[in-house]
């Protein structure tokens, strides 16, 4: 299970394009060990289909009496003052027939070890996958604010798994000057495991993917009204599609899964 917000963003058709700060993290923690730039207490990676969502894998917590408390943290990106979108998966699983008991805090951080409180929620209970979703406004976050976001549980009782898995916050590239609707225009599937489909009313001049670095690492020139990428040598994790029909140009946030 997995849901990531489709995000716009648009340019003037004779701009060069060009990517600027914005946060986009995108983990389905498949590594053996934790990826870099992530932190923890007490969370580790863990392979099991009783917890993780998506994959092989996910980051777990056992909470119990003697293990109170723990924190998955992500990296430090780079706010270009838009709304941030979160998402993620978790499950939650008890230790033989032990309780399920503790509480989740969802916090976010500008500035170092000062945690914004986002969602608190208590978990009593087995449960299966759910995802959670937030947004941050960008007012919160302002253009050049630091952002780092972690997730943070404690024991109330028993002996029980806190499992979290395929997050994903993204936030807008906001470098437009003019709003431009290309008719017709879909990109699907986001997030895309292998085969991405471009339609359009009139027929596509250009399709290019970057990289968050504004690499170029897949491009086509279809001169067709619907055309299929195989983006399957392309890396886990977030890019930008730009779509040239005519002399329209617009560009969306995709996440290779």
């Amino acid at each position: 299970m997995r849901k990531i917000t489709f995000l716009l963003v648009t340019f003037i058709s004779t701009a060069v394009w060009s990517l600027t700060a914005q946060i986009a993290i995108n983990e389905t923690f498949e590594a053996s060990a934790l990826p870099e730039g992530w932190t923890t207490q007490s969370y580790f990676v863990f392979g099991g289909s009783d917890y993780n969502c998506e994959g092989n894998n996910a980051v777990i917590h056992n909470l119990y009496s003697s293990n109170t408390s723990g924190h998955l943290t992500s990296p430090t990106q780079t706010s270009n003052g838009d709304d941030i979108h979160i998402s993620y998966s978790w499950t939650a699983r008890p230790y033989g027939t032990n309780p399920v008991d503790y509480v989740v805090y969802v916090e976010y951080a500008t500035v170092d070890d000062t945690w914004i409180l986002l969602t608190e929620y208590e978990v009593t209970a087995e449960t299966d996958c759910t995802e959670y979703t937030a947004i941050i406004a960008g007012a919160d976050v302002p253009s050049g604010a630091n952002f780092t976001f972690r997730v943070r549980d404690a024991w109330n009782s028993g002996d029980s798994y806190h499992a979290v898995d395929d997050v994903h916050i993204v936030q807008e590239s906001d470098t437009s000057v003019a709003s431009i609707v290309i008719e017709g225009l879909e990109v699907f599937p986001n997030p895309v495991n292998d085969i991405l489909t471009v339609s359009a009313v009139d027929k596509i001049d250009a399709i290019t993917i970057f990289n968050l670095l504004g690499q170029e690492v897949l491009s086509s020139t279809p001169n067709l009204t619907q055309t299929k990428l195989n983006t399957n040598n392309l890396p886990i994790g977030a890019y930008i599609v730009t779509i040239k029909v005519g002399n329209q140009t617009v560009s969306y946030n995709l996440i290779k899964a």
